[in-house]
């Protein structure tokens, strides 16, 4: 009957883990418990049945979690023209995006990725694993840009791009 509540109230059945009632009874962590009981086969058809057919229920929150953040970085790439988002950058709704995408990366690094996670980001524009190294790979495009137009890879210290990169500073912090 909480769960109902909570879902009649908030359009999902999809309650945090610490979610307390006003009565003070628990209920993320009965939530928890439910999916538990049911990977362990512990859970009667009926309450899964029920269980299921309430707005938002997911089995498994983790992954319906990491989908719901891949939809928030799709939408971002949309708005955006790519998926570089800055490390900083959170959502209108208070999801720091930018922090889910350094964690994304780092588990690639780690080997920890998923193969179909890996594919599914990769499809998004812009994205790259190390935006480090894409970032010089696009500043020495513009270098041989400035090489073919002028001649010579003497870039004056305060050149800037017409899009507004500072060339002259980046040639200079390499030499």
């Amino acid at each position: 009957a909480a769960l109902e509540a909570y879902a009649d109230e908030h359009g999902t059945s999809r309650v945090p883990q610490d979610w307390v009632t006003p009565d003070g009874f628990r209920l993320g962590q009965w939530v928890s418990n439910q999916r538990r009981m049911q990977w362990q086969g512990r859970l009667s058809a009926e309450r899964e049945a029920r269980l299921a057919a309430l707005p938002g229920w997911v089995w498994d929150k983790v992954e319906a979690d990491w989908e719901d953040r891949f939809a928030a970085l799709e939408a971002y790439a949309d708005e955006h023209g790519t998926s570089l988002v800055p490390k900083k950058h959170v959502t209108k709704d208070g999801f720091r995006l930018g922090q889910w995408v350094v964690v994304q990366r780092r588990t690639f690094r780690q080997g920890k990725l998923s193969a179909e996670r890996q594919a599914r980001l990769v499809t998004l524009p812009g994205w790259v694993w190390d935006p480090s190294e894409a970032a010089w790979e696009d500043a020495y495009a513009l270098l041989v840009a400035y090489v073919d137009e002028y001649g010579t890879s003497r870039v004056p210290h305060n050149w800037v791009t017409p899009d507004g990169f500072r060339l002259g500073q980046w040639v200079s912090n390499h030499r």
